[in-house]
């Protein structure tokens, strides 16, 4: 070769090598970063909110004396919320339990990942269930009424809390599932050949999962205790409402944190305690096998209570659906709601779908700190969990306080506002997912990259997203689905004439138009289910192509 050649070859190789290894670096520098800024946008309205209120504190601005008083009249609103809460949370997580149990010894596939499908259910907003509920008692009250049975109406604490324990009980079915999945499938079959496979649900599997269901109880009593849509459309007060009402009577966004301290104080109390067992039971690796490879032998009795829970799943499932239809009336009533609120649902669509494609780089750096299991005392654990304790009013309250300047209106009065609060709420859910699908990664093949000396930019693409693509699309498709569904802090930040499909639904429940409302319901299922079924398709596409995959290689 021509030595000019050679030469002019050879530097535009190192010119290249230099490009790739600039790039890599500065790849580096920014995923630092994102976990920085992963607090900033999850933690600024909190902490906007704190700083305002030591201003105010420090300026004597802020009654101590009446803030006392109000708490005193407010107590009854509290130990009632608390009330509902809890016994949302038992009767979700015994029936999820129970459900969980009847699912947990699948070994089939696809039924092996189709059973996770329940979850897709526990991202449809809880006032959805409400109307569907209420729908359907009523259509039973007029049938049994011509013979003289006449039905309660569905309301108050019982309504709230029945319709509230069927909203969270997909969440409880996949938290009961997922703590029962950390068992040692080895200490299951040593059990077996002792005892009889009751006995060994009871004194092996339930103990050892018992950390990670009782961190389910702890994530839904929060959750039910931070919802207000229910009580408030059973014409019950809860304490998570009177944020709101102080906002919007007094205008300063100190006197509602104020108001929301003890709710908020609580809720990172209850998610201290239930983010440790959660996060035992995400960094465990898989298990190379499955428990129950002899189908189990139930108790009668135990076996009876999980066929009663599964009927009670299959109603949760069944009567959003059938009510909502019968609510709607026809396809052309389907129609009407589809054309009527077209503007809304653009809306909503775009405000879901920008936050998810901002979620999951988001939370990807966070989940990779996470992996680490040897951090001390798990602090960034804690700072995942603490943001899902922020009551959802005071979101959007704290984004109102940081963002409503005169340098940035061109944010506050734009589209923008939605997706921050969005992302405040539901980046910790991406994280959770994306770690569980970290876990799932074999470490020899990252070692085996680095053996090769492949840059950081090239691992990434060609090894880290491909194995990672899972868990990325289940991120958003979660993130996608619960903002759809988000209304406390959109409720607050939404821009004047920009109002998401759910701002429209809970409005137009106050005011009658059940037909309308039930359509605008309907849509939102069906993206959702469609979302969750493309999620499923993928993933069950992906496992059947590696297994064929390795059965050509062996």
């Amino acid at each position: 070769m021509n030595p000019v050649k050679k030469t002019e070859t050879l530097l535009t190789g190192k010119k290249a090598h230099d490009k790739v290894k600039r790039g890599a670096q500065l790849l580096n520098s920014f995923s630092n970063l994102l976990p920085l800024l992963f607090l900033i946008v999850v933690f600024m309205p909190l902490m906007v909110l704190i700083l305002d209120l030591g201003i105010q504190a420090t300026g004597g601005l802020v009654n101590w004396q009446s803030w006392l008083e109000s708490f005193y009249r407010r107590w009854v609103l509290l130990r009632n919320s608390i009330n509902l809460a809890a016994g949302t949370a038992a009767a979700a997580m015994f029936i999820g339990l129970l459900a969980a149990l009847r699912l947990w010894p699948i070994n089939r596939k696809p039924w092996l990942y189709l059973r996770w499908l329940v979850l897709m259910f526990a991202v449809i907003s809880p006032y959805m269930h409400a109307l569907a509920w209420n729908t359907l008692f009523l259509m039973f009250r007029a049938i049994l009424l011509p013979l003289g049975v006449e039905l309660t109406p569905l309301g108050g604490w019982s309504g709230s809390w029945l319709v509230q324990t069927m909203a969270f009980l997909p969440l409880a079915v996949g938290l009961a599932l997922l703590g029962l999945e950390t068992v040692d499938p080895l200490l299951i079959e040593a059990g077996r050949m002792q005892h009889p496979d009751g006995k060994v649900t009871l004194k092996i599997a339930l103990p050892l999962a018992a950390p990670a269901i009782l961190a389910g109880f702890g994530f839904i009593f929060i959750f039910s205790l931070l919802d207000y849509s229910i009580p408030s459309l059973f014409g019950k007060n809860i304490y998570a409402l009177e944020i709101f009402a102080e906002h919007s009577a007094s205008g300063r966004a100190a006197s509602a944190f104020l108001v929301a301290l003890p709710l908020l104080l609580l809720s990172i109390v209850m998610v201290y305690f239930s983010q440790a067992p959660l996060r035992e039971a995400l960094v465990r690796p898989p298990f190379k096998v499955r428990p129950w490879n002899i189908s189990p032998q139930w108790p009668v009795y135990l076996s009876i209570l999980q066929k009663v829970a599964l009927i009670i799943l299959a109603l949760h499932i069944l009567v959003p659906l059938v009510g909502l239809s019968a609510a709607t009336g026809s396809l052309s009533a389907l129609g009407e709601s589809v054309k009527l609120g077209r503007r809304e649902i653009i809306f909503s669509l775009n405000v879901a779908v920008s936050t998810a494609i901002v979620a999951v780089p988001l939370a990807y750096p966070v989940a990779s700190v996470l992996l680490n299991t040897k951090m001390r005392k798990g602090y960034w654990w804690i700072l995942t969990a603490l943001p899902l304790a922020v009551p959802a009013p005071l979101i959007g309250i704290g984004l109102i306080l940081a963002w409503n300047r005169p340098l940035f209106g061109a944010i506050y009065g734009s589209a923008v506002m939605p997706i921050l609060a969005a992302l405040a709420r539901f980046t910790p859910f991406a994280v959770i997912i994306l770690l569980a699908q970290l876990k799932r990664i074999d470490p020899l093949l990252i070692e085996a990259a680095k053996i090769l000396k492949r840059s950081k930019l090239s691992m990434l693409f060609k090894i880290h997203l491909p194995m990672l693509a899972p868990g990325m699309i289940a991120a958003f498709f979660f993130t996608f689905a619960l903002t759809l569904g988000e209304l406390g802090a959109t409720l607050i930040v939404a821009p004047p004439g920009k109002a998401t499909l759910t701002m429209r639904l809970y409005n137009l429940l106050h005011y009658g138009s059940t037909d309308l409302v039930a359509g605008l319901c309907l849509i939102i299922v069906f993206i959702t289910a469609l979302s969750a079924s493309f999620v499923f398709v993928f993933l069950i596409i992906r496992e059947s192509s590696r297994n064929q995959n390795n059965v050509r290689k062996f």
